[in-house]
């Protein structure tokens, strides 16, 4: 046994410039542009070897590296570098009255999205070719404690062997999606103790960074943005010694993909997997939200929260699988009659998992003159659902809802 920890080395750089621009006594205009560079460095190393010496890494291997035995020190299991550039414009016009405020916005922007592997086999490039120089797994050896270089191979008179110079690691070219969103909103002061605004948006949004490369550097078919449909409405109250908000919200989300991809097998290849984005799963995240502020005395203050969701899948579908051009794959290629490569899964009415969807709390807060403080606040969770493969839910299990979560609270001081 060891301890290994898992580094995540985050790197950003940007330029953002806004420009303002008071039109009248009632419009006000912001805008700007947002430029952004991201490095991040993922790896894990060895941090103790709990006494001993060493440990023989024989899975998740680097076939840059022939040495299996590690020290304290040392990356194992993976090492790899994702690169992310935005280029985004915004502006937002805004309208104050008396006793109407409201807004309209919009932006655009352009992500890229690039990935470098420090553990796949190096590559050079002969001929406008790549071809692999890493080292390889010994055959017939079940316990080695180093890799075997590859059988040269000669191409065009030129050898090309493990570890050889010149060689590269395996990086993929840029991959760029284009974004936008716009977003507009009203309130307006009854008088000084209320309130009410509704507000609404739509999101076109790029994909996380694992939804358009895997772990082998392949980036995923059928990649598309996610699309965020929202409206939201909300009533304020301000009196003396209590505060109180209520909001109601409904979002539909659109295309979104299942976490890290499904690898399925290749029609083309079925002793291997390709890794595919399913589009077309959607959710319906609606709910009701409440919070209040009570001053119990000048210092204490009692504060209350709520909030019942009802996140569920709203998709049911047959997937069609295609390839990175958008084109439909065959189960059957080259067959007279080609059969369509598809799932079929049936999430609807689902619960959404990862979240509480009934929450109730109270927080109770003593504040000295001198600013310090004690706080004790309990939260009640209830509704929160398993995890689950939505692809599982087909046949007698179609609409099937995951495992409910006992209830349970929380104190914390």
């Amino acid at each position: 046994n060891y301890i290994k920890a898992s580094m995540n080395e985050h790197s950003w750089y940007g330029v953002l410039s806004t420009y303002n621009k008071k039109i009248n006594d009632n419009w006000n205009f912001a805008g700007g542009v947002d430029l952004r560079s991201y490095k991040g460095s993922h790896y894990r190393k060895i941090i103790d070897l709990m006494g001993a010496d060493y440990v023989i890494a024989r899975t998740s291997i680097n076939y840059n590296d022939p040495n299996l035995v590690k020290r304290e020190g040392d990356v194992i299991d993976y090492n790899n570098d994702a690169f992310i550039r935005w280029g985004g414009l915004f502006g937002q016009l805004e309208y104050t009255q008396k006793r109407w405020v409201g807004f309209i916005s919009a932006s655009a922007a352009y992500t890229g999205y690039k990935r470098t592997d420090y553990f796949l086999p190096k590559q050079i490039e002969v001929d406008g070719n790549l071809y692999n120089t890493g080292y390889t797994y010994p055959t017939g050896n079940v316990n080695p404690i180093e890799l075997v270089p590859m059988d040269t191979l000669y191409v065009n008179g030129q050898a090309i062997y493990s570890g050889m110079p010149g060689a590269e690691y395996q990086t993929t070219g840029w991959y760029y999606r284009p974004t936008f969103t716009t977003k507009a909103g009203v309130k307006y002061t009854v008088d000084e103790n209320f309130s009410v605004f509704v507000n609404g948006g739509y999101l076109d949004k790029a994909p996380q960074f694992n939804q358009v490369y895997t772990n082998a550097n392949e980036k995923f078919s059928n990649i598309h943005n996610e699309v965020i449909v929202s409206t939201e409405l909300g009533l304020n109250w301000k009196f003396s010694k209590l505060a109180m908000n209520v909001n109601a919200y409904n979002t539909i989300w659109k295309n979104k993909p299942y976490p890290y991809g499904l690898s399925v097998p290749n029609p083309l290849d079925p002793s291997t997997n390709i890794s595919v984005n399913v589009r077309g799963m959607n959710a319906r995240h609606a709910g009701l939200e409440w919070d209040a502020a009570l001053k119990l005395t000048d210092r204490l203050t009692l504060e209350m929260l709520a909030s019942f969701a009802n996140w569920r899948w709203t998709s049911g579908d047959t997937i069609f699988v295609t390839d990175d051009n958008g084109d439909v794959m065959y189960a059957n290629p080259g067959e007279p009659n080609p059969i369509p490569y598809t799932f079929v899964y049936d999430a609807r009415g689902v619960h959404v998992s990862d979240a509480a969807q009934t929450q109730f709390g109270a927080m109770l807060r003593y504040e000295w003159k001198n600013g310090a403080y004690i706080k004790g606040r309990y939260t009640y969770f209830d509704r929160y659902y398993a995890d689950f493969n939505p692809f599982f839910l087909n046949g007698e299990n179609a609409g099937r809802d995951s495992w409910r979560i006992p209830a349970y609270g929380t104190m914390e001081m």
